[in-house]
């Protein structure tokens, strides 16, 4: 049985669309489990403009079955498909009626109080410890010993693996090569990704790090992980299983969708 519900935010949440207000809210709500991240969803009169029901169609949706989607006009601007209704969707016990959604892509910036957020909402049950640790970890690659430290910092986030930051100074870094992959996370911010040249093999997307991590990941500066799905990291000389997540199958820049870690 799908797990819906709505929690109360105790957060004020604004959103803008070049500078002007979108949604203004102090009664916002979390709902859980209709997507991967927790959703905001507003009373309808905490929506700033004119929402375009002749505008509506359904939106297939994994979670829920189908989504209303309509129109909004903010000022001289028409935000389309930006509201979500769900009328007509598989919402378990939440009861939705009078709320509605708005499409984070839809807005330019969304505020939790006074601080800007990304991503997507934060939720209130994720969090993040980040370690400073002298546990010696080494990572190969092909065999080659590309990274060693006993300097690491730990990360451990909900729902997550383990992920061991290593010092850049620890790093081979005349054998990874940046390349064009981004990522996101709501919690640590905006990563950047490195591909390694091995015997003049290049292999994409083995590595990632933050220039300006968020506050909470702030340790992480500096510092390069490796994806221990596809690589032998070894902790304390003990050869670690490797790690089973989506990343496994497919690097970031072959992803379809939303990362589920970065």
């Amino acid at each position: 049985m799908k797990n819906i519900h709505l929690e109360p935010s105790s957060k004020y949440v604004r959103a803008l669309k070049r500078g002007v207000t979108v949604v203004d809210s102090q009664a916002a709500q979390l709902l859980y489990g209709a997507f991967r991240y927790p959703y905001y969803v507003f009373p309808i009169v905490d929506i700033h403009g004119e929402i375009l029901f002749d505008q509506y169609e359904d939106k297939p949706n994994n979670w829920v079955g189908s989504i209303r989607q309509a129109a909004l006009k903010v000022g001289d601007q028409l935000l389309n498909n930006a509201v979500g209704i769900y009328d007509n969707a598989d919402i378990g016990t939440a009861d939705l009626k009078g709320l509605v959604a708005i499409r984070w892509e839809s807005t330019d910036t969304w505020y939790e109080e006074a601080e800007e957020v990304f991503v997507h909402p934060h939720d209130p049950y994720h969090r993040l410890d980040v370690l400073r640790s002298s546990r010696e970890i080494q990572v190969k690659i092909e065999d080659l010993v590309i990274a060693e430290t006993t300097r690491p910092v730990m990360l451990i986030e909900t729902g997550l693996p383990v992920r061991w930051y290593i010092p850049k100074d620890n790093v081979r870094l005349d054998l990874l090569e940046p390349n064009n992959t981004q990522t996101s996370c709501a919690y640590k911010g905006f990563a950047k990704y490195y591909s390694a040249r091995i015997d003049g093999k290049l292999i994409p997307d083995v590595a990632w790090y933050y220039d300006s991590p968020f506050r909470d990941a702030q340790p992480v500066a500096g510092h390069v992980c490796f994806f221990s799905e596809r690589f032998d990291v070894t902790i304390d000389g003990q050869v670690q299983p490797k790690t089973q997540t989506a990343w496994a199958k497919q690097t970031p820049s072959q992803a379809t969708s939303d990362p589920i870690d970065g």
